[in-house]
């Protein structure tokens, strides 16, 4: 998404820092974090650069290179308990994509959806208790934000927040001095906010009374868009609550 300075807002995608990746000699991935271990079954060429990017550091999912044709093989996966994944589907159940033998087989580079990125996003989406998700921007000037999750049920899902809803901070919310920036917490929420750059603390500083995403983004000297993503992102944190909730901000 581009932004009014003409830099664009980035949605970066790491591995949260007490994961450890691990290769077995079948082919197998074990992704092992601090609510076990998930595994993932004959991955696809794109699962195997994703995560060895996300080990890394924050990066672009859009830019790991899937191999459209058929995403590089069957790729079944098998992450987290009871999730099914892995496993031959039973009478009357269809194959999901790339489960088939035959998957992606006679295609054209250019013809039906890309089953390596569909493959990888799958995957990724079941290992999001693991993950942590960094809004940025494309200006060398470091992220805004990131999200990690404190919970083995999180799964950060951003999306825009209707314009003329008033929001604000939750009653518990808890603001901390950390390293270059601030920690945003609350006690029941199952995700963890470090605020890194001035602008997603101005965006905070505009939660302390109600206040319209619309309202928000016109008060503040940052691009719409910044705003708006900043807002999502803290949303799907847990970090915002309707306005007729009693609101305040403990600073830790």
């Amino acid at each position: 998404m581009r932004i009014g300075t003409g830099h664009r807002v980035l949605h970066l995608w790491s591995l949260s820092e007490d994961v450890v990746v691990e290769h077995r000699a079948n082919g197998a991935m074990v992704v092992r974090g601090r609510w076990g271990a998930e595994w993932i079954d004959r991955p696809v060429p794109a699962v195997r650069e994703a995560l060895r990017r996300m080990e890394l550091g924050p990066v672009l999912l859009a830019n790991v290179e899937t191999g459209k044709r058929g995403g590089g093989g069957p790729g079944r996966e098998r992450a987290g308990q009871g999730t099914g994944q892995g496993r031959k589907p039973g009478p009357g159940q269809k194959q999901g994509p790339g489960q088939g033998p035959g998957e992606g087989r006679g295609r054209r580079r250019s013809d039906g959806p890309d089953q390596g990125r569909l493959i990888m996003m799958r995957v990724v989406g079941r290992l999001s208790h693991l993950i942590v998700r960094t809004l940025g921007v494309d200006d060398l000037r470091g992220p805004l934000l990131s999200v990690s999750p404190v919970a083995r049920t999180g799964s950060f899902v951003p999306a825009p927040l209707p314009e003329e809803t008033p929001v604000r901070l939750p009653a518990d919310a808890v603001l901390t001095p950390w390293r270059s920036g601030f920690t945003l917490e609350r006690a029941d929420a199952r995700y963890r906010v470090v605020l890194h750059r001035p602008e997603a603390v101005w965006v905070l500083g505009m939660l302390a009374w109600p206040v319209t995403p619309e309202a928000a983004s016109a008060g503040l000297p940052l691009p719409r868009e910044m705003t708006r993503e900043i807002l999502a992102y803290l949303a799907a944190a847990e970090m915002l609550a309707p306005a007729g909730e009693r609101a305040g901000l403990r600073v830790g």
